[in-house]
Formats: structure tokens, sequence, C-alpha cells
């Protein structure tokens, strides 16, 4: 498996289109799309980005191995999006669109020929996820996380609510040096436990078939 933040999430899956059969899963942390440029990050993609360019980019990249690609699975988390009253999905981290996060999801669902599920599900820690299915076995993840800034969503208790700081304090403390957000999802946990339990490539033991002959 393998993941990252920001850029490094773009990188997570440049490898795992590069090398499928080597990874099962990846896991993205407010990413940028494959193919975004320089000074977008905000702004979101430009128009030349799409779904479509993400799905013909991967698969390029997976060359003779794009049969791999179908039995990956993969997880998202990323500020919750707000919409237009067209659709249209807005809003950034203060680093990165969440317009990224929602086409790279759409472009693996459609690599991997997969169904949204109408609802959304509730997340420990806050959040709520939205899931894709290939006969009936999750695939894909996007967690959305309200006022989430850009970092990495580690759990436990927020330094905000720390009654005795002040507020200058804790606008510092809200992301720390290493871009650790506390106060929302555990999503390290999240993640392992994702990919572990849905992973599409191990292969359960069954029990051995007996044939038995009694004699006297």
């Amino acid at each position: 498996y393998v993941s990252g933040l920001g850029a490094g999430a773009t990188q997570a899956m440049i490898l795992s289109c590069l090398a499928p059969e080597q990874f099962a899963g990846f896991g993205s942390v407010a990413g940028p799309g494959i193919g975004f440029e320089k000074g977008q990050h905000i702004n979101g993609p430009t128009p030349e980005i799409t779904a479509s360019t993400i799905v013909s980019d991967c698969s390029a990249m997976a060359d003779k191995k794009t049969m791999f690609l179908s039995t990956q699975i993969s997880s998202f988390i990323s500020k919750a999006p707000t919409y237009s009253w067209s659709g249209y999905v807005t809003g950034n981290d203060g680093a990165v669109s969440v317009q990224y996060t929602a086409r790279t999801a759409d472009a693996f669902a459609t690599i991997l020929d997969a169904r949204e599920k109408t609802a959304e599900f509730p997340v420990d820690g806050g959040g709520s996820e939205v899931q894709w299915e290939v006969n009936g076995d999750q695939v894909i993840s996007w967690i959305k996380v309200l006022d989430m800034e850009h970092g990495w969503p580690i759990g436990g208790v927020a330094d905000d609510e720390s009654e005795d700081e002040s507020e200058e304090e804790v606008e510092a403390a809200s992301v720390d040096e290493n871009y650790m957000v506390k106060g929302f999802v555990d999503y390290p946990r999240f993640l392992m436990d994702f990919l572990t339990q849905n992973n599409r490539r191990v292969n359960e033991n069954t029990p051995p078939a007996l044939d038995v002959e009694l004699t006297k």
C-alpha cells in the first residue's frame, strides 16, 4: 500500500498507476489530481483535468499492466466540499481544491467500474463517507470532513478545545509543523483498516476436501 498528503498523495496515486501489480491500494489526503499544474492547488483543476483524463493518464502509466488496476482499492479524505446550485464542487482547505478529490475519486471509480452508494455514512471522529462498490464489495472510500485544514487527521482532542489557550495559540496549533491535525477522524487507523479489510488480492484459505473411504 502507499499513501500521502497533498503532492505526496499525487505521487502515491502515480506509483499505484505505474506499478499496479505491486500496490493493492492507496490513500490520498487532500491530493491534487494526476496532471495538476503548479499554482493550481487552491483554484482547482484546469479545464483539461477531468476524470476522463485521469483515467487515460493512469492507464498509460500502467501500460501492459492495466489488468492490475481493476483489483486495486482506494481511500480519499478531504475537507467537505460545498456545491453550487448546478452541483459544481467548490471549496479548498487552504492549500488544495476539493475539486481534485472529487474528480480523482470519480476517475478510479470509472477504472473499477464501481457503483456509488446513494447514502453517506457517518465516520467516528466526525465526517461522512461516500462509498463505491463492485459486486457488493467496497472498493473506494471518500471521507468528507467539515472544516478540515490541510494536514493528516490523526484523531484525539483538538488543540483548540483546551480552555487555557488564547485565540492566537489556537489558530497556530490547528495544524502542527508536521502537518498533523487533531480533533477529527483518526485517518491513519481508518486507512489501514480499510486497506486490509477490503484487499481484493488476498485469497482466503479454503478447508481441504476430504474423501474418506471406510474399510474393514
